[in-house]
């Protein structure tokens, strides 16, 4: 492959990446505040010629999927930060039986 062409396509991902980061937070925002409006929005782009669509907002199934990915590494990372608890319960006392979850260190109620 040719290094100029190379050159080429990382400038074209590198610019899709920046177009992403400034207009998901803009597409987010209208999407909460006027969600019909960009309901109508999507309707008429859909309309346009396809070189000439969503040129100021991302996509509908683009957006999705960015907005489903962040979703899920944000509830990732929020089940992660239990990880370290007992989830062995004393069916006596109804309580952590320590705070490692090692066989040892629980009771055997």
């Amino acid at each position: 492959m040719d290094f100029m062409k190379l050159l080429k396509s990382f400038e074209e991902l590198l610019y899709e990446v920046m177009v992403m980061l400034v207009f998901y937070p803009r597409t987010l925002y209208l999407t909460l505040r006027h969600p019909q409006r960009m309901m109508d929005y999507a309707d008429t782009e859909l309309g346009d010629v396809l070189s000439e669509q969503y040129d100021d907002t991302l996509s509908p199934p683009l957006f999705l999927m960015i907005c489903l990915a962040l979703s899920h590494v944000i509830g990732r990372a929020v089940a992660r930060g239990d990880a370290g608890r007992c989830r062995r319960r004393c069916r006596i006392r109804r309580t952590c039986c320590s705070s490692t979850c090692s066989p040892s260190a629980c009771c055997r109620c």
